[in-house]
This record gives C-alpha cells, sequence and structure tokens, in this order.
C-alpha cells in the first residue's frame, strides 16, 4: 500500500530532478525524485528503520550478541519483569524513571540484590538516600543489577554521562562559539566596509 504518492505538477516535471531548483537539497531523494513524490511501501519503511536503527549498534558490551536482535529484545522485554529482586521479601516502588535517573523506595528486609529491566551501559551510579554509595553490577543478560542492604531507603541511580559523551559535548560547544566568531568577524567586517 503506497504511504504518500502525489505525482509531479506539470510545471516541476521540466526539471531533471522532478523538484524546482529551490528545493533541492532540501528533501529526502530516492534516484532522482524527492521521496515525497514517490509511493513507498511498508517493507521499504521498515527496511529503512531496520538499517538506521540496527539495536547492535546500541549493545552494552555485558550483553550476549545473540540477545541484541529485534526478535530477541522483543521476546526478551516481554518475558523480563520491570525489577526483580533476588529476595521475594524486598518491597519497592518506582516513583520516578526517567532515561538517565531512576529512583525507587526500596523496603529490604535483608540483603539482596534488585535487577532492573535496563540495560547496564557503562556510567550507572547507585546510591542511598543519605548518599552512600552501592555496588552496580549486571546480571548475566546485561541487565542493570544493584545490590542492596538491608533497610528502608530510597535508591537513586544516575547514568554519568562519559568521557566520550562529554568530549561530544566540548567540541559541539567549541563548534558554537567558532560560529559565532565567524559571524561576528562577517559583521564586524561588512560594519567597517559600509560607507558613512
Amino acid at each position: 500500500m503506497p504511504v504518500l504518492a502525489a505525482p509531479p505538477s506539470s510545471s516541476t516535471r521540466r526539471f531533471p530532478s522532478g523538484s524546482p531548483p529551490c528545493s533541492l537539497g532540501s528533501q529526502l531523494w530516492i534516484g532522482i525524485r524527492p521521496i515525497f513524490l514517490q509511493p513507498i511501501s511498508h517493507a521499504l519503511i521498515y527496511k529503512a528503520l531496520v538499517l538506521a536503527r540496527s539495536p547492535l549498534e546500541y549493545r552494552p558490551k555485558d550483553v550476549p550478541p545473540e540477545l541484541f536482535s529485534f526478535p530477541q529484545l522483543g521476546d526478551f522485554s516481554r518475558r523480563t519483569p520491570l525489577i526483580h529482586s533476588s529476595s521475594p521479601l524486598t518491597r519497592w516502588q518506582a516513583p520516578d524513571w526517567r532515561p538517565r535517573r531512576i529512583e525507587l523506595a526500596v523496603e529490604a528486609p535483608e540483603p539482596t540484590t534488585l535487577t532492573l529491566h535496563h540495560f547496564a551501559y557503562p556510567g550507572w551510579q547507585a546510591s542511598d538516600g543519605s548518599g552512600n554509595s552501592l555496588q552496580v553490577t549486571h546480571s548475566d543478560e546485561g541487565l542493570l543489577q544493584v545490590s542492596l542492604p538491608r533497610g528502608q531507603y530510597r535508591l537513586i541511580l544516575r547514568l554519568q554521562p562519559q568521557t566520550a559523551e562529554q568530549a561530544g559535548k566540548a567540541i559541539s560547544a567549541l563548534t558554537l562559539l567558532f560560529w559565532l566568531w565567524l559571524l561576528w568577524q562577517q559583521r564586524r567586517k561588512s560594519g567597517s566596509a559600509s560607507p558613512e
């Protein structure tokens, strides 16, 4: 079934690309026609998404490669609970669950290991409500695990930025400063070159 299929008008057919020059470079292209003029099948869309979002790109080193494929991840997601404890007596509530920060209210009558349905990327740090550090490990399937002491407290997990991420932010900031400097230089030159 085509998703979008609008034939080009006769006024745009005279251009070799099938689109007026003002829109060249501003669209996605398939062959020589803009993508919005192509009939696109669901299979083509799925193929593009699979190529663009391959899960292997994002596989943490501790996750088995055979688990990290679309069908396997779907099955794994359905059979894995959001939170699991090695002790059946442990209770928890999740008042705050965000991509880089997870907060749980925990009641653990005995020391236990809590497994969260979240892959253990490098940089996760855990602490209790008092700021005491807790040990973060990973399960055999690469899920985030925290060793919990006995007690009732607030468990806080944070994903800290790693070196590559910090370097990326620094490069982006320097690039922005460079472009602002170029803009300032251009304005300064055009201001001094204009007649009074």
